[in-house]
């Protein structure tokens, strides 16, 4: 039988993670300032804006060209991670 002890550390853990959704797949931490490209994909505007200077000028998941003014605000998905860092503080930490 496992550990209680490490049942509990785990069960911690998961109660402590960040839904993926609210996490960029650039940067792998939770989105700030989620912006949607042409395709639908979602990013943290930062880390895309990164990746298109350092990187080069293309959409990271459709390599089709990309420039930081064809993107735009995704509302909703900053509204629901707003709600959700007001339930849960701990979620701005950057070790969770």
């Amino acid at each position: 039988f496992p550990d209680s002890g490490l049942l509990r550390r785990r069960s911690r853990r998961a109660a402590h993670r960040v839904p993926d959704h609210f996490c960029c797949s650039i940067s792998m931490e939770l989105m700030l300032d989620p912006v949607i490209t042409p395709s639908g994909v979602t990013f943290e505007r930062s880390a895309l804006r990164e990746h298109l200077d350092k990187v080069g000028p293309f959409d990271p998941v459709t390599r089709r060209q990309l420039s930081i003014e064809q993107v735009a605000p995704n509302l909703a998905l900053k509204a629901a991670i707003d709600e959700y860092v007001l339930e849960r503080p701990w979620a701005y930490l950057s070790d969770f």
